[in-house]
């Protein structure tokens, strides 16, 4: 009960505090304060923007135009004077010439201080104002006695955010020697895998490095390296029949032993896995035991060469995942694609379907096919007549894969070996074609979208 009273005295006496924040203790005419002042709301009601655009003769060119920007929300921090808006504004916004809108507490006056000198002017709603930089305003109560500072700061993006940007990294002699290759990311690591001298090996960096990489202190049988997938902090692979395990890819622990030849996909509960005779198989307790999955196809459409898959959360329901398996299929030769939704929950089994897609828009095989999940779209990769192949997309679990215009190879590059693609957990695109390493992401991915909270 002490507790109870002791929580209830620190409630009202925050609540007496913050409402010291806007009021004095001078009162007139039945308790109105007309000494209270502060900003109530506070945005950027229009300014320009700078539009890309080509002229007649297909030259690239700029012009201005004037936009809304009403919906790009401004916080107020009472406490300390502040007021910005924590989603920035597009990249190219012209806040040199802005208009603002904004509400104040008991109709007082609002002023703005130049940038030039410590003169204020009356802040108005109609005349274009220079908020490129921070700008102080002040509030004066309506009997003008008191005031408020606030320092204002209008927020731009500094990038493109469509654009996507290619880092290369420094070329690596130990993965250039693997003659196959497969990478996932892990922990904060990214790992590759891949054959030499009769075995599998595997090296790390650092998601924040990839200028060095270390050496695996285990290795593998010869096809370890193609049935590598990442699920719920572990890297797992099956290994002459034996699945393993482990969380940096030093120490693996055994699961169990099964007739899987290759381990091709993980949801959040669940394996896949190829057996000896190419049938797909599930294990729902981290491969410790297996079981045969329903197919609503024949089994020998299922991909067993140059497999890969994605998995992502459906917007609809966060408790259902769909996993979507792509890779060679061994009876057409041609690359085919299967899904299976997954309830999380277990309350629910669906079975795998055969995505039988439009001829006109089939995934084309590529040498290396490597699909993985990006920004709500799965990218296929891969090499095709000794060149990197456009990266094709899809939007519809794989029924249509088209060219994309938004994602590219970086500059210049070329095939030099074996190739492989792996996305980590800041939404880096990782490529390693023999030894050469890239690292990519799109601009918007790498912007912060920390949540803040303060009274307006």
């Amino acid at each position: 009960m002490k507790n109870k009273i002791f929580s209830l005295v620190v409630l009202v006496a925050a609540a007496l505090a913050l409402t010291s924040c806007f009021s004095d203790d001078k009162e007139e005419n039945n308790g109105i304060r007309y000494t209270d002042t502060a900003i109530t709301s506070f945005g950027i009601s229009s300014l320009k923007m700078v539009r890309d655009t080509v002229s007649k003769s297909g030259a690239d060119s700029t012009y201005l135009k004037s936009v809304s920007t009403a919906a790009y929300k401004f916080y107020i921090d009472q406490t300390k004077g502040l007021i910005y808006n924590p989603d920035s504004l597009p990249y190219g916004a012209k806040t040199e010439k802005a208009l603002v809108a904004f509400n104040i507490k008991n109709a007082g006056t609002v002023v703005i201080k130049s940038t030039a000198d410590e003169t204020f002017s009356i802040l108005s709603t109609t005349d274009s104002l220079d908020f490129s930089v921070p700008r102080t305003i002040r509030v004066y109560s309506q009997d003008g006695t008191i005031y408020r500072n606030y320092t204002v700061t209008v927020n731009v993006h500094k990038q493109r955010g469509d654009v996507f940007n290619w880092n290369q990294l420094n070329a690596n002699a130990e993965l250039a020697e693997l003659t196959a290759k497969k990478a996932v990311a892990n922990n904060g690591k990214m790992f590759v895998f891949g054959t030499k001298n009769g075995q599998t090996y595997g090296y790390s960096t650092s998601e924040s490095d990839g200028n060095t990489w270390m050496q695996l202190s285990e290795t593998f049988s010869q096809e370890a390296y193609k049935g590598v997938v990442a699920s719920n902090g572990y890297l797992y692979l099956a290994d002459n029949g034996t699945v393993k395990r482990s969380a940096d890819g030093q120490l693996w622990e055994t699961m169990g032993a099964a007739a899987v030849k290759q381990i091709v996909a993980a949801s959040k509960t669940e394996l896949y896995a190829l057996s000896g005779s190419n049938t797909l198989m599930v294990s729902k307790d981290n491969g410790a035991t297996w079981n045969a999955e329903k197919l609503d196809d024949s089994a020998s459409k299922l991909p067993t060469e140059n497999v890969s898959y994605t998995v992502n959360t459906l917007s609809t329901n966060g408790n259902i995942q769909r996993v979507m398996l792509v890779g060679k299929s061994a009876s057409s030769g041609t690359a085919v694609a299967w899904t299976k939704l997954v309830d999380t929950t277990g309350a629910n089994t669906y079975v795998w379907n055969y995505v039988d897609g439009s001829d006109s828009y089939r995934l084309p095989l590529l040498t290396d096919l490597t699909v993985i999940d990006y920004d709500g779209k799965a990218l296929a990769l891969g090499v095709k007549s000794g060149a990197f192949e456009k990266v094709m997309t899809s939007i519809d679990g794989g029924i249509s894969w088209k060219p994309s215009t938004g994602y590219a190879y970086p500059t210049g590059a070329v095939p030099s070996g074996a190739f492989t693609a792996a996305v980590d957990s800041r939404k880096f695109i990782w490529i390693v074609s023999g030894g050469q390493v890239w690292r990519g992401r799109i601009n918007t991915l790498g912007w912060a979208t920390d949540k803040k909270d303060f009274t307006e």
